[in-house]
This record gives C-alpha cells, sequence and structure tokens, in this order.
C-alpha cells in the first residue's frame, strides 16, 4: 500500500513500533544523526531517543527526541488504555530534555536526579506526544529498563537489569554481578516497593508478560541456586522463569535449558493458552555455533513443548511474532553459508526469517473483512482480506440511516468514531472484487 523511509545523516534505528488507536503508528528508536533529511530534530548528544507519530497513510504527525549530552538509548514502551504510553529509556547524560517538534507543545527540561553511570527513565507521553510525568531511578553504577507491565491492582511494574549495590534511590541489596531489579508504583505513580531478584552471578531480566492472572518473569541466567534464586544452573547460561505470590516473594520458578547455552530474545503471550519464547541455543558456553530455539510453557512454568532450528555457524533469534493466521515469524541474524536450512547466503552476516504454522499445523481461515479494535470508543481500523482496485466504504447507524461514505483504496482503513454517540453500526464494504459489511460497536 505504501513505504516510507524516516532518517538523518547518521545511524538511525528502529526499536518498536506500536498501532495506535486512530490506525496511524509509533515509532520509537535510537538516534545518531543531527536534524538532516527527514529527521526535524536536532540531537542533544551522541546518541537520543527519537520518537515519530505517523498516520494511517504512513505521514509524518509529530516527532519527538529525548536526550542530554550523553547517550540515551530507547528501551521499552507500555501502552495504558488508547491515550497514554509510559517509555523507558537508559540514560548517561546529566541534563535531559524532551523536545516536541509542534510548537504548542514545545520543550521541557526534565528536573531529575542523575544517579551514576546511566540510569533508567521513566516518561509518559499522551497521544498527541505532550509529557505527562517523568522519574528517574538508579544506584551508583548502569541501571537499565527493560520491561514494564501493569498488574491487576494497576500498579506499574518497572523491571531493571542493575549491576548497582545499595546507593542513589536503589534500596535494595545486589546478590550478584548483574540481578533482577522491580520497583513498583501505583496509578499516582507513587514508589511503593522495590524487590530483588538474582543468584550469585548474572541473572537478566527479558520481559515481564501477563498471563492467566499472573505476571510471568522471563529471565536469562548463569548463576547457580542461592541467594533467593532455588534453580540450579550447573553451567553456561540457562533461561530463568518464575512468578510473585501476593507479596511478592518468588512462589513458583523452573529453567529452561536446552544446551550449554540458552538465552531467551522476546515473549509473546499465545492466545491466553501458553507462553512461547524465543531464544538461542548452543552447545558451547562461548555461545557459539548457535541456533534458533523456542519453547512453550504453561502457567505452571512447565513446559508444553519446544523446538529447534539448526543450522551450521551462527544463528541468533532476536524476534517472535504471532501472525493474523496463528502462524509464527522468526526473526533474527546468521552467518551460515547455505547449507542446512537457509536457502541462500549474501553476507557475514545476513537477516534470517522463518515462517512457522502453529502447533496443530492448522492455520486460522481469515475473514474477507475484520474490523478492530471492536468494540471501539475514538478509531477502528477495518481490514480488507482480499485485493481489488477501487471501492467505496459506507458507515450505517442500526437504522439504516447513512452517516458517511468514502472511497477507498487501501486494505487497512482506519474510521473516526470520535463524534458518534455509543450504538451499533454497520460497515459497507463495496469493491470491484466483492461487497461485505461488518457490525461495530462504539462504546
Amino acid at each position: 500500500e505504501w513505504n516510507k523511509n524516516f532518517g538523518g545523516s547518521d545511524k538511525d534505528l528502529l526499536q518498536k513500533v506500536i498501532l495506535t488507536n486512530d490506525g496511524g503508528y509509533l515509532l520509537l528508536g535510537t538516534s545518531f544523526s543531527k536534524e538532516s533529511s527527514s529527521k526535524s530534530l536536532e540531537n542533544f548528544g551522541e546518541a537520543d531517543v527519537w520518537i515519530l507519530k505517523l498516520n494511517a497513510a504512513g505521514v509524518t504527525e509529530w516527532q519527538s527526541a529525548i536526550g542530554g549530552s550523553g547517550i540515551d538509548k530507547f528501551n521499552v514502551i507500555q501502552p495504558v488504555g488508547s491515550k497514554e504510553f509510559i517509555i523507558g529509556i537508559t540514560s548517561e547524560s546529566r541534563k535531559i530534555t524532551y523536545k516536541h517538534s509542534l510548537a504548542t507543545i514545545g520543550s521541557t527540561d526534565l528536573k531529575l536526579n542523575h544517579y551514576g553511570g546511566a540510569d533508567a527513565i521513566l516518561l509518559s507521553i499522551n497521544k498527541e506526544g505532550k509529557l505527562n510525568w517523568y522519574k528517574s531511578f538508579g544506584g551508583k553504577y548502569t541501571d537499565e529498563i527493560v520491561a514494564l507491565n501493569i498488574d491487576e491492582d494497576q500498579n506499574l511494574l518497572i523491571g531493571i537489569n542493575s549491576n548497582s549495590d545499595i546507593s542513589s534511590s536503589k534500596k535494595t541489596t545486589a546478590k550478584g554481578q548483574k540481578d533482577i531489579w522491580v520497583i513498583k508504583l501505583d496509578k499516582y505513580q507513587k514508589e511503593t516497593a522495590q524487590y530483588h531478584f538474582g543468584g550469585n552471578l548474572n541473572d537478566e531480566l527479558v520481559d515481564i508478560v501477563k498471563f492467566k492472572e499472573k505476571l510471568i518473569f522471563v529471565a536469562n541466567s548463569n548463576s547457580p541456586a542461592g541467594n533467593g534464586k532455588k534453580t540450579e544452573n550447573a553451567e553456561g547460561y540457562s533461561i530463568w522463569t518464575f512468578s510473585l505470590d501476593k507479596d511478592s516473594f518468588i512462589e513458583n520458578e523452573a529453567e529452561i535449558k536446552q544446551a550449554k547455552m540458552t538465552k531467551a530474545s522476546n515473549v509473546i503471550n499465545y492466545n491466553n493458552q501458553e507462553l512461547i519464547i524465543a531464544a538461542s541455543s548452543s552447545k558451547s558456553k562461548k555461545g557459539e555455533d548457535t541456533d534458533y530455539y523456542i519453547v512453550s510453557i504453561n502457567e505452571d512454568l512447565i513446559q508444553n513443548w519446544d523446538k529447534s532450528i539448526e543450522n551450521n555457524n551462527n544463528n541468533v533469534l532476536k524476534s517472535l511474532v504471532k501472525l493474523r493466521d496463528d502462524s509464527f515469524l522468526l526473526a533474527g541474524t546468521s552467518n551460515s553459508n547455505t547449507m542446512g536450512k537457509r536457502s541462500e547466503s549474501f553476507g557475514n552476516n545476513d537477516f534470517w526469517i522463518v515462517k512457522l504454522g502453529n502447533k496443530e499445523d492448522k492455520l486460522k481461515q481469515l475473514p474477507s473483512l475484520e474490523a478492530f479494535p471492536n468494540p471501539a470508543s475514538e478509531y477502528v481500523n477495518v481490514v480488507l482480506g482480499f485485493e481489488y482496485e477501487v471501492g467505496t466504504l459506507s458507515l450505517f447507524d442500526i437504522s439504516g440511516r447513512q452517516i458517511f461514505s468514502q472511497k477507498i483504496s487501501n486494505n487497512t482503513i482506519p474510521v473516526n468514531l470520535n463524534q458518534l454517540p455509543q450504538g451499533v453500526y454497520i460497515i459497507d464494504v463495496k469493491t470491484n472484487t466483492k461487497s461485505e459489511s461488518i457490525k461495530i460497536i462504539k462504546k
């Protein structure tokens, strides 16, 4: 339907894309570029966080930058409803500024404490990119936000990988070389608790995932049992999973080890039926000759199934994505040659994409017309699952009165419901190849 390039004169790294409620996109990453080309904001230091808001057609609506004189990197984002985004970054800067491309929002110097070598910074923005609130956390050394999630009581859990001991804003004692530091904020952003998890060596959080009334922590660990960690790791790295009881003590934990070196990269909740962890595994403790590895666990952290995709040399799985037909896309980097399961090698390190069917090897049949979210409060995205050249989309109320009609040419069309009262509506699509209709609810 369209393609766009965004960037300045130097290196710009896209790290996350969020689909927004108006059918557009929020792009987040780390930028080394000065103001140039499609980047309309000057860098504050060596690297800044760069955010772009696009509409459904890929046109930039606004940009913002977060940074100071040092290196400031994007890490994670947590949507809150449809109107707020909480962003976690790692900052080496002593003074940080948030700058928006729209003059009506402008620039804000953040009044934050700088604690150590690199601090964990949390910022909240609304859907227009206006700053709501911000906070900093840190000890004497490096503290990096890697995960955010909201529990059933609307508390925000902040997951930080830390090599700091008690110092500055850190109130928990380090147990090893790198530990998992969790901070809890209530819905008013007041800090209510801090927790520490880890063994004697390195324990690094990958994500906190909501799954069947529980929050599951997924980490990489080379620590043996001890210092509160009960699962044993004989050598190398393994995946450490755990959940907490109502008092935030570990109630259940498990170790996943496919080879001497098994390290997770991301986690998805598959239809609230299982958690699927994307990882890389190696028979060598040094991490040589790695393979793609995915493993499924249930809410009790028991393995359901696993699968390795083996090849020669190094194949590092970075991301696992669930597609609309319930299949999976595995994406990573590879320096294997044309042997094994890779079809062709182009250079030293290539992208390697693998598509897998679901566990029943039976892909879901997608409807020819979909609408999401449904019910919706502001926008609904209408998705046409067929090819066409020209068409019209019309919206009717339940009595059959036409509210509006528009020409369409794309397969995804955002429909603005903001001015409509609550109720049931019909979207009718007529094209040169097919006609379909679907019921939606404005809440």
